[in-house]
């Protein structure tokens, strides 16, 4: 029940409008980043800008840990169609862990996430939410 809640709560977060964030004067990737370093739901964090990550935050419940700095982008995580100048979808996306955490000790193959993807056109860049599916 709590894991679900906690889904729904992540969820909820990131399609709240933008305004609600803004009143509190901070960011969507600023309370995302806080998320996965006090929550106790496992989630990851991964910014990526000109198809690379340039940082990422993973919550240490989360069952991967090691995503390199300047990683290129795998073709199978929907983020990288933003950087293809293709549109993409803000609603979570089921995807395989190979997507982003193939050089990760702790990989397992056919092990699934949920990817939700926001891009930030401005920026060049597409802040990344991962969680188990």
């Amino acid at each position: 029940m709590e894991v679900r809640m906690c889904k729904i709560k992540i969820y909820l977060m990131i399609y709240s409008k933008l305004r609600f964030f803004l009143k509190f004067n901070t960011t969507l990737s600023s309370i995302a980043i806080r998320y996965a370093e006090y929550g106790k739901f496992p989630i990851a964090v991964i910014l990526s800008y000109g198809g690379k990550v340039k940082w990422s935050k993973i919550n240490e419940f989360f069952p991967f840990q090691y995503i390199p700095v300047g990683q290129e982008l795998n073709t199978f995580s929907y983020a990288i169609d933003f950087f293809q100048g293709k549109e993409i979808d803000t609603k979570p996306e089921e995807i395989l862990a190979d997507a982003w955490f193939l050089n990760d000790y702790n990989y397992k193959k056919e092990f699934y996430l949920h990817e939700q993807n926001i891009p930030m056109k401005n920026y060049n860049s597409v802040l990344t939410i991962l969680w188990e599916a």
